[in-house]
Formats: structure tokens, C-alpha cells, sequence
């Protein structure tokens, strides 16, 4: 047995009117368009880290590996206010102590286009590019003041890319 088609539920005409052909076959392409990109974009590999890691947190706010869009990069942030003035330079060793990089300390604020998750409004980053992964490592990070070591972190990482299933 057929039911009676219920016309309240039915669009009115003027919207009707309003859903042309030309524009269901434009929604239609835009939405099939944007289904692909999203295809595309959730295949792509990404770069995960993980770590851990301990510091004094007064100096040093922040080390940790975190990754880029294709490289791994080593985070250290710093808290503003020892921003230029507190600090002369940041040191970075590998776990044989070797001394890697040598970061000087300065406002770099303006220059950093980067603003990488989990970095509050007070800290400057300075990042460290590690490359491309799989990477891991252990790095120290000194806080140099006056040629005092005033602050020290370390952290054991490993950084891998995640491939798509």
C-alpha cells in the first residue's frame, strides 16, 4: 500500500527555484573536488616524536623533539624575559658530548614564522633542525650567561615517520 506523499516536508518553491541545475552540478564538483584534497591530504606520511626528558624549567621552559612538516626538529624555548638580555647563548651536545650547535641568544620573535604547539605566549622558540627520520638521539642543552652555565635539560627522543595505511 502506496502512502500519501506528505507536502509539508516538500521544499517551497521558491527554494526550488533557488537549486538550479547549473548550481547542484557546481556544489556537486566543489564537494567531489574538496572529498579528493581530503584524500590526498590523509595519505600523506607525518612525522611523529616522542621523548622525555628533565631540566630545571626555570631557563630552560621547554626541550623536546617535535616534528616539522617533513623534518624533525629540536624545540628549546627560553622564557621572554631573558630575551636578549639574560642570555648569551644556547649550547647544545649530543649524548657523547659533543657540542652540536651553538644557538646565540636574541630577540628573534620577528624573524620566526613558526609557531609550534604547545609554546606559551612568554616563550621564544629556538628551534634545532634534526632532519629528515627516522631520528633519535639524546642532546643536553646549556643556558649560557656570562660564560656561567645558568641552566641546563635533557631529553632522549626518537622521531620516526608514520606512513599511511
Amino acid at each position: 500500500m502506496r502512502r500519501p506523499l506528505d507536502t509539508r516536508s516538500m521544499p517551497s518553491e521558491s527554494i526550488a527555484r533557488r537549486l538550479t541545475r547549473r548550481r547542484l552540478l557546481a556544489a556537486a564538483g566543489a564537494a567531489a573536488t574538496a572529498g579528493l584534497a581530503g584524500c590526498t591530504l590523509g595519505d600523506a606520511p607525518q612525522v611523529r616524536c616522542g621523548g622525555t626528558g628533565e631540566g630545571d624549567n626555570q631557563v630552560i621552559t621547554t626541550l623536546r623533539a617535535t616534528p616539522g612538516e617533513r623534518d624533525a626538529f629540536l624545540l628549546i624555548a627560553v622564557p621572554a624575559s631573558q630575551v636578549p638580555d639574560g642570555l648569551d647563548e644556547l649550547r647544545v651536545y649530543d649524548g657523547d658530548d659533543g657540542l652540536r650547535h651553538e644557538i646565540p641568544v636574541q630577540d628573534t620573535t620577528d624573524l620566526n614564522e613558526w609557531e609550534p604547539a604547545g609554546i606559551g605566549e612568554d616563550e621564544v622558540p629556538f628551534p634545532v633542525n634534526l632532519g629528515r627520520p627516522p631520528v633519535h638521539g639524546d642532546y643536553r642543552v646549556e643556558a649560557i650567561a656570562d660564560g656561567e652555565i645558568v641552566g641546563e635539560a635533557t631529553v632522549a627522543f626518537n622521531c620516526f615517520v608514520d606512513e599511511p595505511t
